[in-house]
């Protein structure tokens, strides 16, 4: 089974490798920041499609948006109503204006804005970091007593952005995992806890 899983996961990378864009992505769901296996997800089938929604809707208005467009690349994550907002933007108004937009979506609860003031990041930066999330979620399915279907990961420019509804203890055990990953460069948790069962 995991020969199978890490093939399967080679060959996405391999894929992704070769794609060549322009400087704005926008990543959803099904993107190279989450491209491991979703099991357990224990978010209502209605909340899985509000945040579909929520992100083709984002990448929809930024890409159409050539301000936004601009040296810009923009990561459009949602788990659960929260938008996780990752990536590269020229400067501070930039930065606000997109979090505006998002922020006016329908249903999303909260904008967690991680954007940075700089040049975007590289094809081989952007590899790289799938690569890394594609680690972090194998080695999260392989441990023990870790429910990784209710955790998002994304990594952007080797930050590992981790978001979810969980306990204290999943959340501890996530980010260990995260921080023993070869190339994360730091860990930043955005989760909302739960009580312990």
């Amino acid at each position: 089974m995991r020969k199978y899983l890490y093939l399967y996961l080679s060959l996405l990378l391999a894929t992704l490798s070769s794609i060549q864009g322009c400087a704005l992505v926008v990543v959803g769901a099904a993107s190279a920041a989450a491209t491991a296996a979703v099991v357990n997800d224990h978010r209502s089938l209605q909340t899985i499609t509000d945040d579909k929604n929520i992100e083709f809707t984002a990448s929809d208005r930024i890409s159409k948006n050539a301000e936004m467009r601009q040296n810009s690349h923009i990561v459009v994550v949602s788990f659960d109503h929260a938008v996780l907002l990752a990536g590269q933007v020229p400067g501070e108004a930039a930065r606000q204006r997109v979090e505006s937009l998002i922020q006016a979506l329908p249903k999303v609860a909260r904008v967690y804005n991680e954007l940075e003031i700089s040049p975007p990041t590289t094809p081989t930066v952007q590899s790289n970091d799938a690569w890394i999330t594609t680690k972090v979620k194998t080695r999260m399915l392989e441990t023990k007593g870790l429910h990784s279907g209710q955790i998002k990961v994304v990594t952007e420019n080797s930050s590992v952005y981790l978001m979810g509804v969980v306990s204290r203890h999943q959340a501890k055990l996530a980010s260990d995992v995260a921080r023993r990953v070869d190339g994360v460069k730091r860990v930043v948790t955005l989760f909302e806890y739960h009580y312990d069962r």
